[in-house]
């Protein structure tokens, strides 16, 4: 069974996914039934991915929230001082905050492209090599766009260090 990578596990869609394919007709079917061209099924994965890209939204708005509260909480206007400036300082909420927000803004990013998809005819295809992407793959990471391999490949070509 295909896995995930780190960045897709944690793009804030995935649990989401999960939660919104189990209520519905079993992934495979709605996979296949898309694959072949049925319109219900493609109907039925812009409205799943409606759903997460919504659920990403209002989560990304409560970060940018708590990053904003975070930020006041911590500014220092000193008046007095020759600088008279606005001293932040950075702590561990702040950045995890941050970087919270990045990871769901690129999940949100993932997951209109996965929507783009949809209505293009190219959702459950490899953007790399053009093979279809196993069904498990798509239900773990509904907003995937390669295979595990072209995934592992692209991983291995980004040098140790660099994000």
């Amino acid at each position: 069974m295909e896995t995930t990578s780190a960045h897709e596990q944690n793009s804030g869609a995935e649990s989401k996914t999960k939660s919104a394919t189990a209520m519905n007709q079993p992934f495979q079917t709605l996979l296949n039934g898309y694959r072949n061209g049925n319109k219900h099924a493609k109907r039925e994965l812009e409205r799943i991915l409606l759903g997460n890209i919504a659920a990403c939204k209002k989560e990304l708005s409560e970060k940018r929230a708590a990053l904003c509260n975070t930020l006041q909480g911590q500014q220092e206007v000193s008046m007095d001082s020759p600088a008279s400036g606005i001293r932040l300082e950075y702590n561990s909420d702040f950045v995890l905050l941050r970087q919270e927000i990045q990871v769901l803004a690129n999940g949100l990013n993932d997951l209109m492209g996965a929507l783009g998809r949809v209505g293009a005819g190219d959702f459950g295809f490899c953007s790399n090599c053009g093979t279809e992407i196993p069904c498990e793959r798509l239900e773990l990471c509904i907003q995937t766009d390669q295979c595990l391999k072209c995934k592992k490949e692209g991983e291995k070509s980004i040098p140790k260090g660099c994000y």
